[in-house]
């Protein structure tokens, strides 16, 4: 099991920032396992938007030889 720390999440936070999206990745530990949330902060939400911060936020997981795997409704994931 990969475990992500703080420090990563204020990494990742910070790319997505540099973008100008308007969204932030939160993290949770519940019984020894970590899994995250997207929280969007402004109102456009549009899908080539959408489709640059799961790509942000996949390349960054990958160069830190992690997998993510998104939740159906695609706000919530963990990695591997």
């Amino acid at each position: 099991m990969n475990i992500v720390s703080f420090n990563q999440i204020i990494e990742l936070n910070h790319l997505i920032e540099k973008k100008e999206l308007q969204f932030k990745v939160h993290i949770k530990d519940a019984c020894g396992a970590q899994s995250f949330y997207i929280e969007q902060l402004g109102e456009n939400n549009s899908i080539q938007i959408k489709e640059e911060l799961y790509k942000i936020i996949d390349d960054y997981f990958k160069n830190n030889k992690m997998t993510v795997i998104y939740y159906e409704n695609k706000h919530d994931f963990t990695v591997k």
